[in-house]
């Protein structure tokens, strides 16, 4: 049985993949469509803490969440996969409650008081 690819769909390397940006790892596919793609490594979190990354969001301060690495393709740029009831504003909604997106004042937001979104 083929599943037809969309958002929301979890993409598992094949154990033969040899390519050390995708070999073991589970992709959620935030987007797909004509224009293109896009899809979030999920299994490759870093040493890296959250308040290392956005040591200017003082909300964030004492909180120990892992900042997880991505994907290969622009790593320079911070995505937030989270989930909520409704999507802040600017982010992506890809299933279920879950959404992505970069807006900091969402984070903060949703880091103060979860159900505000």
């Amino acid at each position: 049985m083929d599943i037809p690819l969309g958002k929301g769909i979890f993409l598992v390397a094949s154990p033969s993949l040899r390519d050390p940006n995708f070999r073991q790892t589970v992709i959620l596919l935030c987007e797909h469509g004509p224009e293109g793609a896009l899809g979030v490594v999920v299994n490759r979190p870093t040493e890296i803490n959250i308040t290392e990354v956005l040591p200017q969001v003082p909300i964030l301060e004492g909180q120990h969440h892992r900042v997880f690495s991505g994907g290969p393709v622009q790593k320079n740029n911070l995505l937030i996969l989270y989930r909520t009831p409704e999507g802040a504003q600017d982010s992506h909604h890809v299933f279920n409650g879950v959404y992505l997106g970069g807006n900091m004042k969402a984070l903060e937001d949703l880091v103060q008081d979860p159900a505000s979104l």
